[in-house]
């Protein structure tokens, strides 16, 4: 009898205990369990304040609970990678490479996945008409109409447009880099890609002013072969393996029962992707 006694005592204490450490891993101010794991509401705040710049309180719900869904996402991948050093921030940005870095072919373009890319989806690798322009841009007529005519008596048009041009590239002598068909406004495009390289344009009334165009070289539209495409394809194919590697392991993690989430002790109506089953919006 005194065993028994003995034995009921111990087990009550036991459970006394086991009902304590569960109080505390799920404390008020657990706001979502991942792998067992508790992750706090003064977490995700000092997450939040980072990257939105300003206290949850003063964003909608909609912002709050997309950055929410961002923070478990991250967190996930954290306790996937197996991270829970000191530095939670640390180890939220380091986790995804970690993940990757275990991945091996998983996350590898195979020859076959490339060509197969290449084949099946040529009109990605067809490169438009471009132009390398330079401008030169003017208040006045008069003004635009004098250093059109400096550059048709021999100057460079590059040092004219330092001198004379209001635009934000003027310190790079106009120089606006490679252009393609829609970049410009149809009524400067036809004119620029009528040019000839080295080619001047006349000078083209603007919105606010005055325009000058000049073809620094050309580029036709073609269509890239396999050889030339394989290095952007590649990179395609490891952005797209990538994505689908990380997001199996966040479906894995929620099939598997490992993400649980107390929307009720948020402080803002939470509509993320991570509500539990009947609480959906």
């Amino acid at each position: 009898m005194r065993r028994l006694v003995v034995s009921i005592v111990l087990l009550g204490a036991a459970a006394a205990l086991s009902c304590g450490r569960t109080r505390s891993s799920y404390s008020m101010d657990t706001v979502a369990i991942v792998s067992g794991r508790p992750v706090s509401l003064r977490s995700f705040r000092s997450y939040f304040e980072a990257n939105a710049g300003r206290p949850i309180a003063e964003s909608s719900p909609k912002v709050a609970s997309g950055l929410f869904d961002q923070f478990l996402r991250e967190e996930i991948w954290r306790s996937e990678a197996r991270l829970s050093g000191p530095d939670e921030e640390s180890d939220r940005r380091n986790a995804p490479s970690l993940l990757l870095s275990r991945a091996g072919p998983a996350v590898l373009a195979t020859p076959e996945d490339i060509r197969k890319e290449y084949d099946l989806h040529r009109e990605r690798y067809e490169r438009p008409d471009r132009v390398r322009a330079a401008r030169i841009f003017t208040r006045q007529k008069s003004e635009a109409d004098s250093a059109r005519q400096r550059i048709s008596k021999g100057e460079d048009f590059s040092k004219v447009a330092r001198e004379v041009s209001r635009s934000s590239d003027a310190s790079a002598g106009g120089l606006m880099g490679w252009v393609e068909r829609g970049d410009l406004p149809s009524e400067f495009e036809g004119v620029v890609f009528r040019l000839k390289t080295n080619e001047m344009s006349p000078v083209i009334a603007a919105e606010e002013g005055f325009l000058i165009f000049k073809v620094e070289e050309r580029s036709d539209a073609r269509q890239l072969g396999f050889e030339e495409a394989e290095p952007e394809i590649r990179r395609r194919l490891a952005r797209e393996k990538t994505e689908i590697y990380l997001q199996n392991a966040l479906d894995n993690a929620r099939r598997g029962g490992r993400v649980r989430v107390f929307p009720d002790r948020l402080p803002f109506v939470y509509t993320g992707e991570f509500l539990p089953p009947g609480k959906e919006s």
